[in-house]
């Protein structure tokens, strides 16, 4: 009887992450949500206020002391633990991949990290930002404004293709606008390279979403994330047009956000026409 459990192969990434889901589902569903310890400080960095949180984790803005200077950190969820080694060099991957992008567009990424086993990369804080969704909420939006934000998105999403880096996860809440009104990708932290870049990595290490598989937030997702194939930029480019449709028409292009459905690519609803966009850009998304 030891001797099985000795033998029985431990659990991949992948099935620890669901058993913790549905443990702490579960938990939360009979004892109500857990409450964390407060903390104050992940390594060198200073926690200040929590700025949001998502399905991967939760974004603090930062100080660091060494440099002097305000940062935001992303604390990659806890259910991502299952493997700290195999998770900690992903993590490191993709955020080395990502710090290559220089792009007045692209929030800049500063450090990555794996402390008191939580994982961490360190960000340019855009004070005073907003995420595209909150900005379309202010007010009313014009289609031009739209499309002149979407452009700036689209060349920090370009820079980032030029250095062989696929973002992965591009969607509304992961463009912020920031004071100035320019638009500024955020979430690299996550990315991935393509094929050609991860054939330049000597010990062909995975990067965390190839590790982990399926990446991305399934409106948003192309096919070939759904069926765990090569992603490649075009890969970005289906999401970015998916952000663009929703800006536009508050709308999906699709209903399909079921799996089966966006496999055989169910055509999209036709956009209203009381938002006065022209013919040729309602053609182009």
């Amino acid at each position: 009887m030891h001797e099985e459990k000795l033998r029985r192969p431990a659990e991949s990434p992948a099935i620890e992450y669901e058993r913790r889901v549905m443990h702490d589902v579960i938990r939360e569903k009979m004892f109500g949500p857990a409450e964390d310890p407060p903390r104050n400080r992940i390594g060198r960095y200073r926690l200040e206020r929590p700025m949001g949180r998502g399905g991967m984790g939760e974004v603090w803005a930062a100080h660091d002391p060494k440099l002097d200077r305000a940062v935001a950190i992303k604390l990659v969820g806890k259910h991502l633990r299952g493997d700290r080694e195999r998770l900690h060099r992903g993590l490191e991957m993709d955020a080395r991949h990502a710090a290559r992008i220089e792009h007045p567009n692209v929030v800049e990424i500063h450090d990555v990290g794996f402390y008191d086993d939580e994982l961490y990369v360190v960000m340019e804080l855009v004070e005073g930002g907003k995420t595209v969704e909150r900005w379309l909420e202010e007010r009313a939006r014009s289609w031009r404004e739209i499309v002149e934000l979407f452009l700036e998105a689209g060349a920090g999403l370009a820079a980032a293709h030029a250095q062989g880096i696929i973002h992965g996860d591009f969607k509304l809440a992961n463009v912020l606008v920031d004071p100035q009104g320019h638009a500024r990708v955020a979430d690299f932290g996550l990315a991935r390279a393509t094929a050609d870049r991860r054939a330049t990595v000597p010990d062909g290490r995975e990067s965390l979403v190839e590790s982990w598989g399926l990446g991305g937030t399934p409106r948003y997702m192309a096919p070939e994330q759904w069926a765990r194939g090569a992603c490649d930029q075009c890969t970005d480019q289906y999401a970015y047009c998916v952000a663009l449709y929703r800006a536009l028409f508050r709308a999906w292009p699709s209903e399909a956000s079921s799996r089966p459905e966006a496999r055989g690519g169910a055509p999209g609803r036709s956009p209203a026409d009381r938002y006065g966009a022209p013919r040729a850009l309602v053609r182009i998304v």
